[in-house]
């Protein structure tokens, strides 16, 4: 398993905050029919964080990977 980045380990720390998980963030928010935009907009309205759309694509992919 790769090592987070800090960007992902801090965007991890708020999701907790509200008791998630990035994969949990993002199976709730595909369920709900959002695209990978949607759901980037979604973090970053969550977290507060900018993340790159680029960033949450390589994440995501990386989830997908790991399943």
């Amino acid at each position: 398993m790769r090592s987070s980045s800090t960007l992902r380990r801090v965007v991890d720390n708020r999701l907790t905050d509200h008791d998630t998980t990035f994969a949990d963030f993002v199976a709730e928010s595909r369920g709900r029919g959002n695209t990978i935009e949607e759901t980037w907009i979604e973090l970053r309205d969550v977290t507060g964080i900018p993340v790159a759309v680029r960033t949450m694509y390589r994440w995501i992919e990386s989830l997908e990977e790991a399943s």
